[in-house]
This record gives structure tokens, C-alpha cells and sequence, in this order.
């Protein structure tokens, strides 16, 4: 069977933003997952169901369909397997979910990349075309990814998104935090790109229109010399971007200065919790939240702060509301989900915490674990924090502080994204 087609296929989540009628940030995923596959005369197309629908007629036996998915798109990620496969395609499921949930998977689909895909599509391919598609496809030990094709933004419609234009500098994350499937999916070696082909994709990116960027990266300052190399270049590019880390990159003056002259307008940084029980979490161990917090602000960068509900020993949401207030720029709140892949996950099964809940339920804003009174209380915990933290009067107050402290371009990045963040916990009202 000759594979002339390869559709890629994001499935439509209940988290889809939209900000300004577009959706407000395009994944970075599936370009990346395209630039891999080889140039073989196969046509190669992404689709985002959060924008548009699946064309049935792209769909046969000579098309390859591949699926990425998370935990909460997997239900609609096996319906559209189900469909793609009673057109007669070969269907493939890849991403987060289908990495930790292999087994459960492979009963949607013909096979499951377990992991990173490149270096498999040439197997992948050769078995498809001889019809022997099959089972778990992984590679020995991670990829290296010093060199890589540029990922295939063309293959999307960029006008259709607030933010389109992201990249990554490396994968994986040596801090095995208790809920997060970070180091299941990429292990715990951090590995890097190389800096020419960042700034590749930064370049052209940047031709094509981009004025803000996003790096993609579990921790961005996870090599601080290779950071420094990193914001040396981007000096050079008067363009804006924006990036994740841990809150210990603030005991580096130095490279906070650099990181603001680079242009770097906001970090993304996974306080947790206020209360936070060190077996959870091993990236913050002796960071005072509010002191770094100070630091990033003294060089002009922003903070999307995020804090998780229902962590071990948190209960005081009064002060975690004050300090949110008074000094975080996004707030990030969440709800403490046992993902799978997770060693929360692992502690919720056994204790039979999660029969019965659906997998579009673990969306991180919607309680999911405990006793029916634990998820009660942490719902409405969670609801009245949520309230009061994305009240369009907060939302305006953080806005104008910024504007006043440092730049109408601040202001605009704190207005749209606690918008964001607002849209996001409105999907959480579903009845327990």
C-alpha cells in the first residue's frame, strides 16, 4: 500500500481561546513532527480541529493519519482514530497521553509512537507501505536533537492565530515533580538544539511577521551559559519573546539583566504552592516566591505565576489571593490533577481515587481526585480563588500597574493573557 498523504491532526480541546476571533496560540508540535518526515514525494498536511474540521476526503488507505494528544483531547483523539480508520487509513497515535497510556491506545489505532518520532518515520513509512503498521514505536534512548530541519510553519494558516510563532532551545526536565509528565515524556537529561538552528527558526520567523516569541522549553535557564549564548544572539533582533523557568535564575542578577536587554518581556515560572510540600516539587527548594518575584520585576519582566490547588499542607487560599493581587502579573491557577505518567497518577489509582472519571475531566481546572467531599471542597475552593483572581477589575488593575511601571507593550501582554487565563477556567463548571 503506497503512502502518497500524511495528515497530522490536533484534536479540538475545550480549553480552544480564542482571543480577537482567533485562536490564541498554535502548538508547536505538529510543525516539528512535519519537518521530520521524510521528503518522499508524500504530501504533508496539518489540521487543527480547534480551527477547522477534518476533511473526510483527504482520508483513504493511501493516507497515513496521524494524532497527537493529550490526556484531556484523548476521547475526541480515539473518535477521530475511529473515523479516520472506517475510511480505510492506517492511523497513528503520538503525544503525551499515548506515551504513558501505550496499551489503552493501541485499542484506537493501528500503532503508537511512544515518545519522540524522530529517526522512527522511515520505519514507520516502510511498514505502513507493506501493510505491517503496527504496535509501539520507540526509539532505544531519546533522539539527539542538536540539528533539526526547521519545523514546517507553512504548513499552517498563521493568520488564524493571536500567537503562532513558537520555537524551543531543548528537551527535557531534570526535576521530577510528582504531577507533571515532563521527564515520563522527555526523560530527565536536558538535551540541547544547537544555537544556529534557533536562530534559524527565529529569523524566520521573524521575516514572516512574528513580533513576539515563544520558547516552548520545560525550563529555558536550565543551562545558564548556554542561556547567555542564547539572549547574546536574540540582542542582535529587537524582537520580544517569552519563555518558562524556574524561579532560581534569580539569584543571577547578571543573566536577569541579560534576559531583559535580549528582550525578554515574560517568564512563565511554576511557583506551586505557598505551603508546598517539598516531596511535590524539587525545583524550588530554599526560593523565598516573593523575593523572586521582586527580582524579576526589577528587570522589567512580567510573571505568569502559577500555583496548583489542592497540593499537600495548602489551605491558606487567603494568602495565596493577597499575594497574587499584589505582585503576580498572570496568574496560572490550577487544580491538582493526578495525570498519568505521573507518580500522583500512580498514588491515585491505588488508592481508587478516579473511577469513573472521563479523560477530557483532566483539564487541570477541574477536580478529579479524592472523596466526593475532598472534590467538592477543593471545587469550591478553587471556584471562589478563580473569581476572585480573574475579576475583570483585577485583571484592569494588573493591566494599568503595568502600564504605569513599565510599557504600554506590557500592559498589552498582561491584558491578553490573564484574558486567556480567564477563558481557561470557565470550562471548569461540570457537575462533580
Amino acid at each position: 500500500m503506497q503512502i502518497s498523504r500524511v495528515i497530522l491532526i490536533e484534536p479540538k480541546s475545550d480549553l480552544n481561546i480564542k482571543i480577537f476571533g482567533k485562536r490564541y496560540m498554535a502548538a508547536c508540535t505538529l510543525p516539528v513532527v512535519a519537518a521530520t518526515i521524510p521528503q518522499r514525494g508524500i504530501e504533508v498536511v496539518i489540521v487543527d480541529e480547534n480551527i477547522q474540521p477534518v476533511p473526510d476526503e483527504l482520508m483513504g488507505p493511501s493516507t497515513l493519519v496521524g494524532i497527537t494528544c493529550m490526556t484531556h483531547t484523548t476521547e475526541q483523539a480515539y473518535k477521530l482514530a475511529e473515523r479516520a480508520r472506517s475510511h480505510g487509513s492506517p492511523v497513528i497515535l503520538g503525544g503525551i497521553h499515548p506515551t504513558v497510556m501505550p496499551a489503552e491506545a493501541l485499542r484506537y489505532a493501528n500503532a503508537v509512537v511512544w515518545g519522540e518520532v524522530e529517526g522512527l518515520w522511515p520505519r514507520i513509512l516502510s511498514d505502513t507501505t507493506r501493510g505491517r503498521l503496527g504496535g509501539v514505536y520507540r526509539l532505544p534512548k531519546p533522539p539527539e536533537i542538536t540539528y533539526l530541519p526547521m519545523p514546517r510553519w507553512d504548513l499552517i494558516d498563521q493568520s488564524l492565530y493571536w500567537q503562532w510563532s513558537a520555537t524551543y532551545t531543548s528537551r527535557g526536565c531534570p526535576h521530577n515533580c510528582t504531577f507533571c509528565t515532563a521527564m515520563s515524556v522527555f526523560g530527565k537529561k536536558v538535551r540541547y538544539r544547537s544555537l544556529v538552528d534557533v536562530m534559524r527558526d527565529v529569523h524566520w520567523m521573524k521575516n514572516h511577521g512574528a513580533r513576539t516569541l515563544f520558547f516552548a522549553d520545560d525550563n529555558i535557564a536550565a543551562s545558564p551559559q548556554l542561556l547567555r549564548q542564547l539572549c547574546g544572539a536574540l540582542i542582535q533582533e529587537q524582537i520580544k519573546w517569552i519563555s518558562q523557568c524556574h524561579a532560581v535564575v534569580t539569584r543571577d542578577e547578571e543573566l536577569l539583566s541579560l534576559l531583559s536587554q535580549s528582550g525578554c518581556s515574560c517568564m512563565l515560572v511554576g511557583f506551586e504552592s505557598l505551603a508546598l510540600d517539598r516531596s511535590v516539587s524539587k525545583k524550588m527548594k530554599g526560593v523565598d516566591v516573593k523575593a523572586a518575584i521582586e527580582v524579576f520585576h526589577r528587570h522589567g519582566i512580567l510573571l505568569i505565576g502559577c500555583f496548583i490547588c489542592g497540593l499537600p499542607g495548602e489551605t491558606d487560599y487567603e494568602r495565596l489571593r493577597r499575594l497574587i493581587n499584589e505582585l503576580i502579573d498572570v496568574p496560572q491557577i490550577t487544580v491538582a490533577t493526578p495525570l498519568p505518567g505521573t507518580v500522583d497518577y500512580q498514588q491515585a489509582v491505588a488508592a481508587g481515587q478516579l473511577i469513573g472519571r472521563p479523560w477530557n475531566d483532566f483539564t487541570v481546572t477541574r477536580a478529579v481526585s479524592g472523596s466526593p467531599q475532598v472534590v467538592q471542597q477543593l471545587r469550591r475552593d478553587y471556584d471562589q480563588l478563580a473569581r476572585q483572581v480573574y475579576s475583570y477589575r483585577q485583571i484592569v488593575r494588573r493591566t494599568l500597574r503595568n502600564w504605569r511601571q513599565h510599557s504600554l507593550y506590557h500592559a498589552y501582554v498582561t491584558l491578553i493573557v490573564n484574558l486567556v487565563y480567564r477563558g481557561l477556567v470557565s470550562y471548569r463548571d461540570r457537575p462533580v
